[in-house]
């Protein structure tokens, strides 16, 4: 069985980092961007089992990313990554409802809980 592929969209480089480290520590793939054009551009040349995306980004939004993301990937999932405490009170647009297979506040405290997430992927 291949190694799972995560795509990490963040504008936090430190972020980026920690995410990246913990999840290879337990046997994930990953790619980092900053930016929504770079994380597109990928997304359209590599499958990605899953994409963990900050919603607050310079230019395109994480919104427009998830919009084009799951038209060139329409069985990508997601998890939401983000510092806007108030984000857990909106409601999700109804074309992300499949995707998103959670929403976290920046800094994940419970990591049972996200790894239990990460277990929620369809095997490859």
């Amino acid at each position: 069985m291949r190694a799972r592929t995560v795509l990490i969209l963040d504008d936090e480089p430190g972020i980026r980092e920690t995410l990246s480290d913990y999840l290879s520590d337990i046997g994930y793939a990953t790619r980092c961007f900053g930016d929504t054009e770079n994380a597109l551009s990928a997304l359209c040349g590599q499958h990605f089992d899953l994409a963990i995306v900050d919603v607050r980004l310079p230019g395109k939004d994480g919104h427009a990313f998830l919009r084009s993301a799951l038209e060139a990937q329409p069985d990508l999932k997601t998890i939401i990554y983000t510092g806007s405490v108030e984000y857990m009170q909106q409601e999700l647009e109804p074309s992300f409802r499949d995707s998103v297979l959670a929403v976290f506040i920046k800094p994940v405290t419970d990591m049972q809980t996200f790894v239990d997430v990460l277990q929620q992927l369809p095997e490859t």
